[in-house]
């Protein structure tokens, strides 16, 4: 429990020298068992709740979640995610820390298990609520990251390396694509385009060519970088 949030609120409330009730009135709360709660680490704050102890507290609501003075972005970025926080209070947070980022011309892209067919879905907060981030040197805001689930693309592409994909770029023959079917699924392999069908490769001699008919296609998004993952 040492440094634990639960530690910090109480520090925060002894400093005021108020009680735990008048602690929970200073901060919206109507009774004084949520505090107890909270400097126990029997539950976590919302993220609204942790603004109003940090503004009321004078303190950096950085190091109020984490425990850790945060003098950058990129600090921030990185320390949400290294620190214990659980799901429910960790999706509000990287929420806060992405529009943050975005705001400051960061190049981060949201790490998404589904990839969006449009772009203006990314920036919804059921998109990456509970994602992570990848910050890369790459200058072009309309990505996204998935990560790469089997050797099919292999050794172009391993098993577990992020696979950065340009919303809006069109696809070449030969380019590498994320195609997702009309049931969701997505696989990642080269293609050449013909009227009705697409033909998909692997660099991974095991997995065969096939062929995908377009209507059996929701829709394909170009990858533009892969990053190994090391």
């Amino acid at each position: 429990m040492k440094n634990s949030l639960g530690k910090r609120i109480y520090s925060i409330r002894k400093k005021l020298g108020l009680n735990q009730t008048e602690f929970a009135l200073s901060i919206g709360l109507s009774t004084a068992s949520a505090i107890s709660l909270y400097e126990t680490d029997d539950r976590e704050p919302d993220i609204e709740t942790l603004k109003k102890i940090a503004e009321i507290g004078d303190v950096d609501l950085g190091w109020l979640i984490t425990g850790q003075e945060i003098n950058e972005p990129k600090e921030a970025f990185n320390t949400v995610f290294q620190y214990g926080l659980k799901q429910s209070l960790e999706s509000r947070v990287r929420e806060d820390v992405y529009r943050y980022m975005k705001k400051q011309k960061k190049n981060i892209f949201p790490i998404v298990t589904e990839l969006p067919e449009k772009m203006e879905e990314l920036d919804k907060p059921e998109t990456y609520a509970n994602a992570d981030f990848i910050s890369l040197p790459y200058n072009h805001d309309k990505c996204a990251a998935l990560t790469a689930e089997d050797d099919s693309m292999a050794p172009t592409i391993m098993k577990g390396d992020f696979i950065i994909v340009d919303m809006l770029k069109n696809i070449k023959d030969g380019n590498i694509a994320v195609i997702v079917n009309i049931n969701g699924s997505h696989i990642i392999r080269r293609i050449k385009h013909h009227e009705d069908f697409i033909i998909v490769y692997s660099d991974n001699q095991k997995y065969a060519p096939d062929i995908i008919y377009r209507k059996q296609i929701k829709f394909m998004k170009k990858v533009v970088k892969i990053i190994k993952d090391v």
